[in-house]
């Protein structure tokens, strides 16, 4: 490769990276504005990858995914480690009307079982274990993964509301 055609190459990839800083720069803070964010998630609850977070919904449907933090009070009572503050990405499984019953290690909805309960995380510690078998209040969601067995989910803390939501979550 001559050196004309690398020094052309590598003023191609500068500009188009520069071009890309300039789009992120305006898009980003109207994203922002609207509600909505971009970023990398890794956690054991969803596939790795880019997610954008759309804002609060006004309801929201099984299988769609949100981004929640639990209350400060549930936190202290489950006695939550410090990586588990901060915000939660979790699948919508149930939604209100459906009856979630927690029957010995079995999470049945609306009488079919989806999964299951561990009574020891992947560190070894014991799980919160509730009893649970109701059918959901409206503004509540039963959110769980299907993703990792040793997701922390409704399964260990009942389930969500409305209020503690902050977003819903598309995969990119």
């Amino acid at each position: 490769m001559d050196k004309r055609h690398k020094a052309r190459r590598t003023f191609l990839w500068l500009m188009l990276f520069a071009l890309l800083l300039v789009l992120l720069a305006f898009v980003v803070p109207l994203l922002k504005q609207s509600g909505f964010a971009f970023t990398y998630v890794k956690q054991a609850s969803i596939e790795p990858g880019f997610y954008i977070f759309k804002g609060k919904q006004k309801h929201y449907s099984k299988a769609d995914k949100v981004a929640f933090i639990m209350p400060k009070p549930l936190r202290k009572e489950l006695k939550l480690q410090s990586y588990q503050e901060r915000w939660l990405i979790k699948p919508v499984i149930a939604v209100s009307g459906d009856l979630v019953c927690l029957k010995d290690d079995q999470v049945l909805v609306n009488h079919k079982n989806i999964g299951t309960r561990r009574q020891y995380g992947k560190n070894k510690l014991s799980l919160p274990q509730i009893d649970f078998c109701r059918a959901l209040k409206k503004g509540e969601y039963w959110v769980m993964s299907d993703y990792s067995i040793y997701s922390f989910d409704s399964r260990y803390f009942g389930p969500i509301t409305q209020k503690i939501i902050r977003a819903k979550v598309v995969g990119v």
